[in-house]
């Protein structure tokens, strides 16, 4: 039989490559790559290189990196001279000579053509004049070319600077993989910005350059390149008006196109004609010993979809029937532009906490037009107070920043409540170090002034810049004595007082400062040591990282758990602080005819509606409230567990500046930073119980997972995740790999918990409950915080979709989910579109396993290698996420293939991963070591008793009846790890029960 002249290359490649190999290795980089792979070095004119030596003005071809038969293709890579330079050079012919690859005998056809990852930006042309770069560092896709005359050819140099990514880039393959057709467009959406700007999206089945809308013939660009989920913002279009757009993309660098055109209406959002009228009880209950009078409450309430058609259609009325002064916010809208999320804010006098606790109604009719009225605090007066605030920080080296607002803009206006926010960066002087202040400042009538501060390092040259203090300061405190505290641990603080600087100590102080022109405050004020706060000069000081006492040694400083629990963060007798992080604190000025206490405004109270409307109106996943009667056994492990989770922070004392809010150790030294999102849990529980402790726990996790664990400021771009992952110190890069205090944990983690950031693998970003307390609080900095790593992750994480465990694509396709439930934005909902294509894909379609390669460290088995399953509680996660996307998807076939994909799973869960000799399941399939393990993990329940909504088939229903019920009564202990252990066992059992007492209901109603 004659072969093709596809064949033949194929083969003459696959000997080449094994012949060139074998001395390294059988297995590495170059056999996982699939396609036509190409040496570009067996291709690349003139041979400018030396083999393992570097010159300034040469290339050289790489062979010694560690482990480099893995990471390079034929275990070696042309490799540029170092590049340090902070500009780009004017002509290729500078450093190394341009390089010309020309590749021959290509059989003819269609190709994706791929370029190795560079580590840093190459440049590359077509032609040898034009050239552009790549702003992704993995491998990059030239696009698809019709290859008819057996000939692919480029360009490439070392022309192009990256000041942050200093080093040589590499050259190493290209690779042709053939393709049946051009790439084809979908989901072509125009879509209403918040700001009113039109963004223009659709989505590619391949990953193509950058995409371009036409509309009245002005070009506008998409902003990435490679990308699969595509964008374009179209600002100044004339509201109302009708336009008719042309979305088009090059599928390769030569400029080729495809496009599709989309007719549309600038500025339109959808909206319901009219609101229901409707009457809902809210409860204002005190959580502190002493009743409070005329206090801000500012609290979010729900509204089902298709209820309220604006924030003006609402009124508040007292116990007595009266209507009293509110002020209503919309927050966020369901996809037909009803109300979703109510701010109501407004004045309640509350009872003594033992005594019932006070009742509002809140009623919605198209009658009702309420307005939020104006601040009795003029615009002037507010603009003055916002620019008296100063904030300065001082470095180890005698430097100092200091950063003073300057422009501010009234975001909102109410008699209620008015914001200002500032607007512009607040740039330090050129000599001094780059790091930002912003504040939003808060204006409840003209008694209480909340002042919310970030500050942040944007000083990106080293993983640390060590901080010796910092603090925001504003007038306050005349004919007051000097006063200063410092809570330098957590059960430590001395206080100053008067010019004769007499000392005492206190435990733990409570934030307050009082003085004849009014009470200062800061929240968690001990909880966040070190702080301190001082009275002097007609000043009050907010210092949010005071200036530590010379040779600030506490006891246990040193040691392992010392260092991982608390001081990892100190050096020098300074605070490193990480590039890229934000922190925040809230500082609350009163005014002095108001009765105060720190009590008070470290609870403030909040209006709570019954858990059974919480549940009923649908911003939550099918979740029953609390109920008498109805699976007490597991309500009180919920109760208990809570419990025991504070109980055990309190033991260990998990507070701190940079650990508030979060849990430490499932890992021995490291922190939680959130896992297994502990916000969504409390919100949850908080929802389905009306209990506030829940939702106080949650919005303190909120906060510290939106600053400390997020990278507010990246400094690497391409970076798919903007969330740390749990690490030691939650950053991570606090010691040097020969710190002899660090020794003896060598062992433990080999290193990774200390050089970790973010995994890379989508696993650890956990978004959905940082949203349900920004909507539930109004704290629109929360909101702002999940949406920038969820759009993060789905512009990234999508031109080449990935994973190797069931949990990273559970996390990245809920993240875009729920943002997408929450925003509305089709760019979330055509990630997760893409997410589905490769869960699909992944899935075997007769066993309902994912046959992912196992973790080759979890056992010694000597096939190891060839081991491939499933992780239960890895596919308890992506189950959730896929429930939900069946939930939200519009189109049909998308929703019965992904319940087809559930009901696989749940197959596989009861066909191939129970164990019933130990009632459980395995921890893995495809590993002898644990055909007979057995571990009942709760968290894939929820997706069993899903799939017998689906299917109306009994045995998932009776399954989860005759395994379960053990299993409910669990609760989490209060040792290291257990706010793990509470999110795994919290966060999806809810919505297991509500199919279960369906399923119940039902069956009780059909015996009647």
């Amino acid at each position: 039989m004659k072969k093709s002249p596809f064949f033949l290359l194929s083969g003459f490649l696959c000997l080449l490559m094994t012949s060139l190999t074998s001395q390294l290795s059988a297995e590495g980089l170059t056999d996982r790559l699939e396609g036509l792979v190409f040496e570009v070095e067996d291709w690349t004119e003139p041979k400018a290189w030396k083999v393992d030596h570097h010159s300034p003005d040469l290339w050289q071809i790489w062979t010694k990196e560690e482990n480099v038969i893995n990471k390079r293709s034929r275990g070696a890579s042309i490799t540029t001279p170092p590049l340090n330079e902070t500009e780009d050079r004017t002509s290729p012919e500078e450093g190394a000579p341009p390089l010309h690859t020309k590749i021959t005998g290509i059989p003819n056809g269609l190709y994706q053509v791929y370029v190795s990852g560079s580590n840093r930006p190459l440049a590359y042309s077509m032609d040898g004049e034009n050239w552009f770069k790549f702003d992704h560092f993995g491998e990059n896709s030239f696009g698809i070319f019709n290859i008819q005359d057996g000939t692919f050819e480029v360009w490439v140099d070392d022309r192009f600077a990256s000041p942050n990514r200093p080093g040589w880039a590499y050259y190493d393959y290209i690779r042709l993989v053939p393709v049946e057709k051009l790439p084809e467009m979908s989901h072509l959406t125009a879509f209403t910005l918040p700001s009113g700007e039109t963004q223009i999206s659709w989505i590619t089945d391949t990953p193509s350059p950058k995409g371009s809308v036409i509309i009245n013939g002005t070009e506008y660009e998409e902003e990435c390149d490679g990308m699969r989920n595509h964008r374009v913002v179209i600002p100044n279009l004339e509201k109302g008006r009708k336009y008719s757009a042309e979305a088009f993309l090059k599928i390769n660098r030569l400029g080729q196109t495809i496009s599709q055109k989309i007719d549309f209406e600038a500025g339109f959002s959808p909206s319901i004609q009219k609101t229901r009228k409707t009457s809902l009880k809210l409860t204002v209950a005190e959580t502190t010993g002493l009743p409070r009078v005329n206090w801000p409450v500012v609290s979010g309430v729900p509204f089902p979809k298709g209820v309220l058609a604006n924030a003006e259609n609402v009124q508040l009325k007292d116990e007595n029937g009266n209507s009293i002064p509110a002020q209503f916010e919309t927050f966020a809208v369901w996809d037909d532009g009803s109300v979703k999320w109510l701010i109501c804010s407004f004045r309640a006098s509350t009872r003594p906490k033992t005594e019932k606790p006070v009742t509002f109604t809140l009623e919605t009719s198209p009658d009702f037009h309420s307005l939020p009225g104006t601040s009795p605090v003029s615009e002037e007066e507010m603009l003055k107070f916002a620019r008296s605030l100063k904030s300065r920080v001082k470095f180890d080296d005698g430097t100092e920043t200091a950063c003073d607002p300057r422009n501010f803009e009234l975001i909102s206006q109410g008699a209620q409540a008015a914001v200002l926010k500032s607007v512009n960066d607040f740039q330090p002087d050129d000599a001094a170090k780059d790091f930002l202040t912003g504040y939003e400042i808060t204006f409840f009538g003209d008694d209480f002034i909340r002042i919310r501060s970030t500050l942040a390092n944007r000083e990106f040259e080293k993983p640390m810049t060590l901080v010796r203090s910092a603090e925001v300061s504003l007038p306050g405190g005349r004919d007051s004595q000097k006063f200063s505290v410092l809570q330098d641990t957590v059960d430590h603080a001395e206080i100053t007082t008067g010019n004769n600087a007499e000392k005492s100590t206190v435990n733990q102080w409570d934030g307050l400062l009082s003085a004849k022109d009014g009470t200062y405050w800061m929240r968690d004020f001990w909880q966040c040591w070190p702080k301190g706060m001082a009275c002097a000069e007609d000043t009050i000081t907010f210092q949010i990282l005071p200036e530590l006492p010379d040779g600030y040694a506490p006891e246990n400083c040193d040691t392992p758990e010392g260092l991982t629990l608390h001081y990892y963060w100190l050096k020098n007798n300074c605070y490193q602080f990480k590039r890229g992080m934000e922190i925040r604190h809230d500082f609350w000025v009163v005014k002095p005819n108001r009765e105060v206490n720190a009590q008070w405004l470290q609870e403030p109270i909040f209006a709570v509606a019954d858990p059974e409307y919480y549940c009923s109106t649908g911003v939550f996943p099918p979740v029953n409230p609390v109920r008498e009667g109805k699976w007490n056994e597991y309500e009180e492990a919920v109760r208990k567990s809570f419990d025991q989770l504070e109980e055990g922070r309190q033991r260990r004392q998990e507070y701190g500046w940079m650990n508030f809010g979060d849990w430490f150790g499932e890992r021995k030294h490291n922190w939680g930073n959130s896992e297994y999102d502990l916000p969504y849990v409390c919100a949850l529980h908080f929802a389905r119980s009306g209990n506030l402790d829940y939702l106080k726990r949650g919005i303190e996790i909120a906060r510290h997972y939106a600053t400390i664990d997020r990278k507010a400021w990246p400094w690497n771009p391409n970076e798919r995740e903007r969330q740390y992952t749990h690490c030691y110190g939650h950053v991570n890069y606090f010691f040097s790999d020969d710190d002899p205090r660090v020794q003896p944990l060598v062992g433990t983690m080999k290193y990774s918990m200390f050089r970790w950031e973010s995994d890379g693998s989508g696993g650890h970003t956990f978004l959905p409950g940082e949203y349900y307390v920004a909507c539930l609080t109004g704290d629109r900095y929360l909101w702002d915080a999940a949406f920038s790593s969820a759009w993060n992750q789905a512009e990234k994480y999508t031109p080449q979709y990935k994973f190797s465990i069931e949990r990273s694509a559970g996390w990245s396709m809920k993240n875009a989910v729920y943002s997408y439930r929450f925003t509305n934005n089709p760019f979330f909902l055509n990630a997760a579109r893409i997410y589905l294509e490769t869960i699909i894909e992944k899935q075997n379609p007769i066993t309902g396993c994912f046959d992912l390669p196992q973790d080759q460290s979890e056992c010694d088995c000597p096939d190891k290698k060839e081991h491939r399953g499933g992780k239960a509680f890895a596919v308890g996660i992506l189950l959730h996420s896929l429930i939900r996307f069946a939930e939200t998807v519009p189109e049909e076939e998308q929703k019965q293939m992904t319940r087809q994909a559930i009901v696989r799973c749940a197959d596989w869960l009861l066909d191939y991963s129970w164990n019933e000799n130990k009632m459980g399941f395995r921890y893995k399939t495809g590993c002898p070591k644990y055909l007979d393990h057995g571990w009942y993990t709760i968290l894939v329940t929820e997706g069993i008793a899903y799939a017998g909504e689906v299917t109306q088939n009994p045995r998932y229903a009776e399954f989860l009846l005759r395994t379960m019920p053990p299993h409910l009564k669990n609760t989490c202990g209060t040792g290291t790890g257990c706010g793990k252990s509470f999110s795994q066992m919290h966060r999806q059992t809810p919505h297991t029960l509500y199919w279960l007492q369906k399923y119940l209901d039902q069956n009780e109603k059909e015996k009647k």
